[in-house]
């Protein structure tokens, strides 16, 4: 009330978003930052999709996992937490993207690669944002600036085709920009292999697999990935970012926020050698599911389990769990996995391959 203008002199003694933004270092922290709504992303997209299918059972609201059972029957609110933070993240990833590739051509950089490279990523968790938005959706505002949360409310919504668009042009562009490999120290970033595989996921769910065979076909022809020896492996926390995984998110064992929690929430409260001390209420796995195995194939049993001693001491034949994330280093704390949570295998983009042709 005593004063006659508004403040407006950016904070000078932490970062934000006008003090910042101003050198190669400064966008290497925002790029990192960007990857880290990609942990959210993985935990809430897997149980927020697979709570949807045939894969787990659909239960009433008790004492199992309410999210889950809200979910499983189709029963959830604008309020449901699970998807309130997926989509949270998602628009996270968008804005911070926004903001990147707005700001980095004015920047001072040391090096031009990284300029490219770090453009190159934005554009890609860009696409990757918009591409899984639309799947599960459809149409969405399309946002390619920063801008205010009141500019935000009139931007209209889009077709599904036209957000589809959106993505495929930020794949295209990080595909030009990204390098096929990037050194030790910044294992786990996206590659151009990593777009080129999300690109053919976007052409094959508009069936477009004549645009798909060639983009999966370089991936193939680069000679810098193999399927993993085992299926155990794939999951391994040994075998991380290996020639098996095109792109991963990436987590870190006993890190706290940084730390894989999927593992421990799809269990139930149930003592195994994975999780001695019981866990939370988890996910229920279908009979069908289980069934649908051969007994002599060994991913069920690694995957799925049924027979477990509860916290109390009764013993459960029926309920079924899924553990195939909570295999090798067993945590001292349930919540801090290190595993990485894998998006693109090449197993995928074998498969994919031969679907497109």
């Amino acid at each position: 009330a005593s004063c006659q203008k508004f403040l407006d002199k950016a904070p000078i003694s932490s970062y934000n978003v006008n003090s910042a933004y101003q050198s190669q270092s400064d966008f290497q922290l925002a790029i990192t930052g960007t990857y880290r709504n990609l942990g959210s992303i993985s935990f809430n997209r897997a149980i927020f999709t697979e709570s949807r299918t045939d894969n787990v059972k659909a239960r009433q609201i008790g004492s199992e996992n309410q999210t889950f059972a809200i979910l499983s029957t189709f029963t959830e609110t604008p309020a449901t937490g699970s998807i309130i933070n997926l989509w949270s993240a998602y628009w996270a990833v968008i804005s911070q993207t926004n903001i990147i590739i707005e700001r980095i051509d004015a920047a001072s950089f040391d090096d031009e690669n990284m300029r490219s490279a770090i453009k190159g990523e934005a554009y890609f968790l860009r696409g990757f944002a918009y591409f899984e938005l639309a799947w599960m959706w459809g149409g969405m505002p399309l946002v390619d600036h920063q801008v205010t949360p009141a500019e935000l409310a009139q931007i209209k919504r889009s077709s599904q085709s036209e957000t589809l668009e959106f993505a495929k042009g930020d794949f295209l562009k990080a595909i030009d920009l990204l390098p096929q490999t990037w050194p030790a120290r910044y294992l786990g970033r996206a590659t151009k292999y990593a777009a080129e595989g999300y690109l053919a996921r976007l052409y094959m769910f508009r069936g477009e697999f004549e645009n798909s065979i060639p983009v999966l076909a370089d991936i193939i022809q680069s000679n810098q990935y193999q399927t993993a020896a085992l299926y155990p492996d794939i999951f391994s926390e040994a075998n991380d970012n290996s020639e098996e995984h095109v792109f991963q998110v990436q987590f870190n064992s006993g890190a706290g926020a940084l730390s894989f929690t999927l593992p421990q929430y799809l269990i139930g409260p149930y003592v195994n050698q994975y999780f001695p001390n019981g866990s939370s209420p988890g996910i229920f796995i279908s009979d069908d599911l289980y069934d649908a195995f051969d007994n002599n194939d060994e991913r069920r049993d690694f995957s799925l389990i049924r027979g477990m001693y509860s916290t109390s001491g009764i013993y459960n034949t029926t309920t079924i769990y899924n553990i195939k994330f909570a295999h090798g280093i067993t945590p001292a704390n349930i919540s801090s996995y290190g595993l990485n949570m894998p998006l693109l295998r090449y197993t995928d983009i074998l498969l994919m391959y031969a679907e497109s042709l």
